[in-house]
């Protein structure tokens, strides 16, 4: 099983080291400018709040017979005579408890008696990523359709007509670099429509260009589960500094065969789910 539980208000729960104080809130009960508060446990804005929930939740995993994997912080194993029984991943407040479902559930009973834990069930989504659990086949599949399907949308082409690569071929490529040439001029006379995308250097204090906003959400996709589209992002990506219309319809490209292949994903053989 792979169950997802959620710390609630997370950050509360760590002990303080150190002496922090702070000013009596307004509307308490007996309060005087005389008295100030010390503050015994973290508080969502400290700036050591994050290492001190840390700090404290690797105690407890530790104390329950987990080791920290040293290459991954974020992963803990428990071992029988050298065998993993069961592993804990951890992403700020949001953990995953994978083990016999039995297992998963003494060890979050336990840990239940120091923090208050929010049990989602069997994960289905985690970190923008969908999770999908075949264990008539052993597998586990990720894929991240729900994003594609945003960034589609984000960049006007939800209803465009999918492409079978993610880049176009040789032949596509020179027939579009004579299409803009020729209609350079064109475009230099004539503006283009309202609510297209314009492609062109960001101008001091503006955000970032469609163009680069574009390869940053391609780039984000291809590290969490396309890698796939690794050839196209390099590509395009080398035109960060200095690009065209030529450029951006070759990324608009990318989102067609993203179109086409909006449910894929990446899959793991496992040995037992």
């Amino acid at each position: 099983m792979v169950m997802q539980y959620d710390v609630v208000t997370a950050f509360l729960f760590g002990p303080l080291d150190e002496e922090i104080y702070m000013e009596i809130p307004a509307g308490f009960v007996g309060a005087s400018s005389a008295f100030v508060c010390r503050l015994l446990k973290s508080l969502y804005g400290l700036k050591q709040a994050p290492m001190v929930w840390n700090d404290t939740l690797h105690r407890k995993l530790t104390d329950l017979g987990f080791t920290r994997i040293e290459k991954n912080h974020g992963l803990y194993a428990s071992q029988v005579g050298g065998e993993i029984t069961m592993l804990v991943t951890v992403y700020v407040d949001d953990l995953l408890l994978i083990g016999p479902a039995d297992l998963c559930a003494s060890v979050a009973e336990t840990m239940q008696q120091d923090f208050q834990l929010n049990n989602l069930g069997e994960v289905k989504y985690q970190l923008g990523i969908e999770i999908t659990i075949n264990r008539a086949n052993r597998q586990v599949i990720f894929f991240q359709a729900q994003y594609v399907r945003e960034l589609l949308f984000r960049f006007h082409m939800a209803s465009c007509r999918g492409a079978k690569t993610p880049e176009p071929s040789g032949q596509q490529v020179r027939e579009l670099l004579v299409r803009f040439h020729m209609a350079s001029s064109r475009r230099a006379k004539t503006p283009e429509p309202s609510g297209q995308l314009q492609v062109r250097e960001s101008a001091e204090g503006e955000g970032p260009s469609p163009y680069r906003q574009l390869l940053g959400a391609l780039g984000y996709l291809l590290s969490g589960t396309r890698p796939d589209l690794a050839h196209a992002v390099r590509n395009l990506g080398m035109y960060l500094a200095e690009f065209d219309h030529t450029h951006f319809e070759l990324g608009r490209h990318v989102l067609r065969y993203l179109k086409h292949t909006t449910d894929f994903g990446l899959v793991m053989d496992i040995g037992t789910c």
